[in-house]
């Protein structure tokens, strides 16, 4: 962790926390997930994220400030980028909303790969 944001190991992530949670959104949202449905994000609700049957939930369930996961939990999540880079991934384009699309897309291939890279090494990504 930085003193400005958030650093996630093997080059997951390193930006503010606002940033990694407009990511997190914005990857609920691509599997019709809306974060602020569940008790996690909103004590208002009575939902919660241990009901969701997705890989993506190991990473909607994790503090921002400070964690780690497990290689079972980073297998997952691998599972979950497969799945849905496999629908849908845009590159080379030129308008600013696009822009921003392909920027979220980085960010999704740089959090991939860095879990694929922990897990060949065998080893835990922490933040």
């Amino acid at each position: 962790m930085n003193k400005m944001g958030i650093q996630i190991s093997h080059n997951c992530f390193n930006g503010t926390y606002g940033q990694f949670a407009v990511f997190r959104r914005r990857l609920a949202k691509l599997i019709n997930i809306e974060l602020n449905d569940y008790a996690e994000y909103n004590p208002r609700r009575a939902n919660t994220l241990e009901e969701l049957k997705h890989p993506f939930r190991v990473l909607f369930l994790k503090e921002d400030r400070g964690g780690k996961f497990s290689i079972l939990e980073m297998q997952y999540l691998v599972n979950g980028f497969q799945e849905l880079c496999s629908k849908k991934f845009t590159i080379g384009l030129s308008t600013d909303e696009e822009k921003y699309d392909k920027a979220f897309w980085e960010q999704v291939l740089n959090f991939w790969n860095g879990l694929e890279m922990a897990l060949h090494r065998h080893e835990e990504v922490e933040w």
